[in-house]
Formats: structure tokens, C-alpha cells, sequence
């Protein structure tokens, strides 16, 4: 395989040079214990730090879709939790790879715990701060 030119590998060397350079920001940023988030450091926007997942809490709140064959629920009424396969759930429970499908749902309903809401009109949020519904399981 021949060499590449020398303007190529001048320009590559350029580059990295000046996405290190501009680097330093947002390392210094990311390793500092008050970091912001989704945030550029450079007005041309070449390097910027990215937190979607900055910080973990210990506590780990979970949307629970729960459904009965009831019309009309009553005290005694028996709610099923509808199952997701790729939704985190019990934490005692291996999570599953459904590699190369991306469960949208599921991971939907992640986001929607950690965004806490008011219930939507027509639901009741029951003693446990789950919402419940009715509706066929």
C-alpha cells in the first residue's frame, strides 16, 4: 500500500492537533466535581461534552403500567403489571441484549421515570405512586 501524500498526512496531523487543544475544556469539565452538561466550549462547536447520563441518583424511580379486565375498578380489584422485556425492572434480575432491535418503548418508559410528571387527566395515582388505568391487559 503506498504512503499517503504529504498534504494528508500534514492535515491530519492539523486536525488532531487542534481537537486536542480544543479539548482541554471540556475534559477539565468533565472531571471537575461541578460539570456542566450539554455544553460547548468553542464557538465553532467542534468539541463539546455530551450528558445524557451525567449523574446516577441511588434512588431509581420506575414507571409501572399496570392494566385490569375490570370496567369499573373497585377496593378489591386485581391490577397486573403489563411486562416490557428490555425496561429495567428488578434490579436482582440480569438485563437482556435484543441486539440488533431497539425496544423504543421500553426505553421510552426509562426516560418517562426519570422527567417526574402530574398524572394524566383520567388516571388516578394510587397509593403506591403508581397511575392506574383501566383497560384490557
Amino acid at each position: 500500500m503506498p504512503a499517503p501524500p504529504l498534504w494528508y498526512t500534514v492535515l491530519v496531523i492539523a486536525v488532531t492537533a487542534l481537537v486536542l487543544a480544543l479539548s482541554y475544556h471540556p475534559v477539565r469539565n468533565m472531571i471537575s466535581r461541578r460539570q456542566a452538561m450539554n455544553r460547548s466550549f468553542d464557538p465553532l462547536h467542534l468539541v463539546n461534552t455530551y450528558g445524557a447520563f451525567g449523574t446516577v441518583g441511588r434512588v431509581r424511580y420506575e414507571v409501572v403500567v399496570e392494566g385490569t379486565d375490570e370496567r369499573v375498578p373497585r377496593p378489591g380489584t386485581v391490577w397486573r403489571e403489563y411486562a416490557f422485556k428490555g425496561k429495567p425492572g428488578d434490579v436482582r434480575r440480569i438485563p437482556r441484549q435484543y441486539a440488533p432491535y431497539h425496544l423504543r418503548l421500553d426505553w421510552l418508559m426509562w426516560f418517562a421515570a426519570l422527567s417526574p410528571r402530574t398524572p394524566a387527566p383520567g388516571s388516578a395515582a394510587s397509593s403506591s405512586g403508581c397511575w392506574r388505568t383501566t383497560g384490557t391487559p
